[in-house]
């Protein structure tokens, strides 16, 4: 359909002028493809810094339309003394053309005066391997945890965070958001049904870590086997409780090593059948060590909140060792704190005001940090990216994702302990505890086991 004809505007003069007089060269066409048009007048960029100094807020790009921006970026074709579409694929290449799809590219319009407004983009400043993709295509604004706001949010269309932002009512009532991306495998830092209600998209990046959080976990149990005034008798008994992505690949490796591996997971043995799965009673008499890979839920059929607790521990006669890579308040602080055998722990309860009593009778004790591997990250942010870009029809270029990994083909002992010691990590935070945020935040990424 075609649009009426309505003449430029004071602004559009303005903008023409600065640019050259090219802006008007509608007769003369020269067609390039969508995705040169960046590279292929570079006057795009200086009409958009002729917009910043017509007196438009810095954070956004604003241009008046007139009848070639107007079509391009509405991508009208056939409007009278505009560009054209060709193909479908190219555009006509005159510098307000090119201007108004590069804009199209990177934002949104909207509003009666069909403004175009890049999209707003908040990113948790210490997710890694990201800095530099979105910006082609957004306006991205890198802060620190404490600095993500009800405030700063106000005018982002989309967030990037980790587990230490909390995404509620208190953060996002009130905002624009309508995306939230977290580069972590759980979502419980997130409101889900508060998300739901209000349109939000909520994307988490599941398995990214896995195979870093099961070495994270051998790596521990070889370091308290290897401290053991008393061998266990027989073949070690090692119960596993959650088997999703991280505890299927605990229990397979645990297998490769020698172990009797108790799988425990009752919403998969539900679903599933009971083959393959023992009940938490049955994990609680027979293992010698257990460890947790589970959400946190405090509601439902199978709630986790503080699952390994007083009662727990002191009906487990055999249990020798407790480990928690999962969540912090899975597991009592406390009574694991009073608790007489060992402990691995990562996930804590309070975090970043950790136990000190816990903290001084842990064997192993590491800042958070057991999916903190390079390959976990670089499928993390990859992951997220990706959402991002199903999202808003961008096309940012992520690190490449690679599937999570299962790990080596047949893993040994001295592989998982050649390639993580955890000691390491135990004795900065011992020394350091009141730094846990500062070690998580500048904790370099590992390689997995290879």
């Amino acid at each position: 359909m075609e649009a009426a004809a309505r003449q430029p505007d004071a602004a559009c003069h303005s903008l023409d002028s600065c640019c050259g007089g090219a802006c008007r060269g509608a007769h003369d066409c020269q067609y390039v493809h969508h995705t040169q048009l960046q590279a292929a007048d570079t006057r795009v960029q200086q009409l958009l810094s002729c917009a910043h100094g017509s007196g438009h807020r810095h954070d956004v790009h604003r241009l008046p339309q007139h009848d070639d921006l107007c079509a391009a970026a509405q991508l009208v074709p056939g409007h009278p003394g505009g560009p054209r579409l060709h193909n479908q694929q190219h555009v006509d290449a005159s510098i307000y053309t090119c201007a108004a799809a590069h804009c199209r590219s990177l934002g949104h319009i909207c509003g009666p005066h069909h403004f175009i407004t890049m999209i707003r983009i908040i990113v948790e400043s210490h997710i890694p391997y990201i800095k530099g993709l979105l910006e082609p295509m957004a306006r991205v604004e890198y802060l620190d945890t404490c600095d993500i706001t009800a405030a700063a949010v106000r005018d982002a269309d989309a967030l990037l965070v980790r587990t230490r932002t909390r995404c509620d009512a208190s953060l996002l009532e009130g905002s624009r958001v309508r995306f939230i991306g977290t580069a972590t495998i759980g979502t419980d830092h997130i409101d889900l049904d508060y998300c739901r209600e209000r349109g939000i998209e909520v994307v988490n990046a599941p398995g990214c870590n896995a195979p870093a959080v099961a070495q994270w976990v051998h790596a521990a149990l070889g370091c308290w086997l290897g401290q053991m005034p008393v061998p266990v008798h027989g073949p070690l008994t090692l119960g596993v409780v959650g088997v999703g992505h991280v505890g299927s690949i605990v229990a397979r490796w645990g297998r490769e090593l020698g172990y009797r591996v108790l799988q425990c997971d009752p919403p998969r043995a539900a679903a599933e059948g009971s083959e393959g799965f023992v009940t938490l009673d049955q994990v609680k008499a027979q293992s010698d060590v257990v460890t947790f890979h589970t959400p946190l839920t405090r509601e439902g059929q199978w709630p986790t909140f503080h699952m390994c607790d007083a009662q727990f521990l002191a009906q487990a006669p055999h249990l020798r060792l407790v480990m928690n890579a999962a969540r912090g308040a899975v597991c009592d602080n406390s009574a694991l704190a009073g608790w007489a055998g060992d402990v691995a722990i990562d996930c804590w309860e309070h975090e970043p005001a950790i136990d000190r009593q816990l903290l001084a009778k842990a064997l192993v004790a590491t800042p958070h940090i057991a999916g903190y591997s390079s390959d976990g990250k670089h499928r993390g942010t990859a992951m997220v990216v990706e959402a991002l870009n199903r999202h808003f029809g961008f096309d940012a270029r992520p690190v490449q994702a690679q599937a999570p990994a299962s790990g080596a083909s047949q893993v040994t002992l001295e592989r998982i302990m050649r390639s993580y010691d955890p000691m390491l990590d135990t004795a900065r935070l011992k020394a350091c505890p009141h730094d846990f945020e500062r070690l998580r935040n500048n904790y370099d990424l590992r390689p997995e086991v290879m």
